[in-house]
């Protein structure tokens, strides 16, 4: 392979490696800028304000006296 040859095939593949990085680039700025984040200010908020009743027993109310 001449010098010439090896020239033009590495920058070739530059080229290729270089486009491959601007579409990288633009499809990550899009997917960033395309809203898939939707959470509002009110989204912090606790839906309850104290657990319910179930939170902290165990499995089949044994820990109420065993089954009724």
């Amino acid at each position: 392979m001449s010098f010439q040859m090896k020239r033009n095939f590495n920058q070739m593949i530059a080229s290729i490696f270089i486009k491959v990085v601007k579409i990288f680039l633009v499809s990550s700025l899009l997917f960033g800028l395309s809203g898939c984040f939707t959470a509002s200010p009110d989204d912090d908020r606790m839906p309850q304000g104290r657990p319910a009743s179930w939170e902290y027993s165990l499995p089949g109310g044994f820990d109420r006296g065993g089954l009724r």
